[in-house]
């Protein structure tokens, strides 16, 4: 939220103008649990989820969700990946067109594989702030290991977003690197920070922790030797993050 906004809204509570609680400035969504990858690492693996879908929100009820928030004074959104957002292409795109209406704001987290040039020339120039693409090795081979596909086309997106936003003189969408970190790749973030600086030079890397449940996530954890060393990889990363400015 945009500080000057944010401190209005602290003044009009602090002054006891509202007449009720302050709705949430931010709202973190899930339009589904499908997905076009299967992760070895994925909470989708091991848990018990209604696999049929019948659950979901209709695109109709999504997009009246977004003018009831805009009612509350919302102004950021999350697109997180329970599944993946973008199965849902079309209504993540009529849902950003609405949200831009009401002068909100988005980032959506990806793995990055449904785009299409349509879709990224689309979104450019809107109010997407932020693009985090879930990438889990530097190579494919790694990442494919793990996710089971979908890394030279994770990465060539990102490039095209890269690319549209130098062509557009745009600041954004920013484009981040997500990493958990597993025993196949914990020794190689030098590589993640190379191929960061591969695509353009503000690509940022950011790791999260293994959720360790059932036999396959076990499998990709790291040992304890593993975790012992693993300050040493992650310095090194640093240093070559360092090396790139």
């Amino acid at each position: 939220m945009e500080p000057v906004r944010a401190l209005h809204r602290m003044r009009k509570w602090s002054s006891g103008a509202l007449q009720s609680p302050p709705g949430p400035a931010r709202l973190s969504i899930f339009l589904t649990n499908r997905c076009n990858l299967n992760c070895r690492h994925c909470w989708r693996a091991w848990a018990d989820w209604d696999r049929s879908c019948k659950s979901e929100l209709s695109d109709q009820r999504w997009l009246r969700l977004v003018d009831e928030a805009a009612e509350m004074d919302v102004r950021d959104w999350i697109f997180l990946g329970g599944g993946e957002p973008l199965v849902r292409r079309d209504l993540v795109l009529r849902m950003i067109d609405k949200m831009a209406s009401h002068d909100m704001t988005c980032l959506i987290h990806t793995n990055g594989t449904l785009f299409t040039p349509a879709v990224i020339d689309r979104v450019m120039g809107k109010n997407v702030q932020s693009i985090n693409f879930s990438i889990d090795g530097p190579d494919a081979a790694t990442n494919d290991a793990i996710r089971g596909g979908g890394f030279e086309k994770a990465v060539a997106n990102m490039r095209h977003f890269a690319r549209s936003k130098q062509e557009l003189g745009l600041l954004s969408p920013c484009l981040h690197i997500y990493t958990t970190i597993t025993n196949l790749a914990y020794d190689k973030l030098d590589r993640f920070v190379d191929l960061a600086a591969s695509i353009a030079p503000d690509v940022k890397v950011f790791l999260s922790a293994l959720i360790v449940e059932g036999d396959a996530t076990a499998k990709l954890a790291l040992s304890a030797e593993q975790r012992k060393a693993f300050p040493e990889f992650l310095q090194k990363g640093m240093r070559r993050a360092e090396e790139l400015g």
